[in-house]
């Protein structure tokens, strides 16, 4: 897959080696387990001063950049990758996300959908798309707890 596009600076702006550092960095290690303190190590500068310009250059804290990279990173991954065997726990655990529940929250925040919808999409078929489960679609209505309780005795 391709290198993510990553525009760091405006016209004419240029940013400090140790942040370009950071962020050269966070993009060759995307996908694994990254910490601040691995970033902070990585650009030669305090916790703090990594902090700050990232809030600076970017507007976000570093572990917020790295989110929002990973976002982007599975989005792409979500709408180019191989649809036969592409799932939306798979991309996840891929792109360097745990917990599948705050990927699903952070990706719709992001992109305005689910991750489900956004590889449904992509197949263009109803197929499930969340690690094999089969999910409810529109129409389809879930039964009501009394008749769940009746058939448990």
């Amino acid at each position: 897959m391709g290198r993510l596009a990553l525009r760091v600076e405006g016209p004419g702006e240029a940013l400090p080696a140790y942040l370009r550092s950071a962020v050269d960095f966070i993009m060759a290690n995307l996908t694994e387990p990254l910490s601040v303190d691995d970033i902070a190590a990585a650009a030669g500068v305090s916790h703090r001063q990594l902090y700050v310009a990232f809030q600076v250059n970017f507007g976000l804290s570093v572990m917020a950049f790295v989110r929002q990279r990973r976002l982007e990173l599975a989005n792409r991954q979500l709408r180019a990758g191989d649809v036969e065997v592409a799932t939306v726990t798979g991309v996840a655990l891929n792109t360097g996300f745990q917990h599948l529940s705050r990927f699903a929250s952070a990706y719709r925040q992001r992109f305005g959908e689910f991750p489900s919808e956004t590889l449904r999409r992509r197949r263009g078929d109803g197929r499930p798309s969340f690690g094999g489960l089969r999910t409810r679609t529109q129409g389809e209505h879930q039964a009501p707890a009394a008749s769940y309780r009746r058939s448990q005795g």
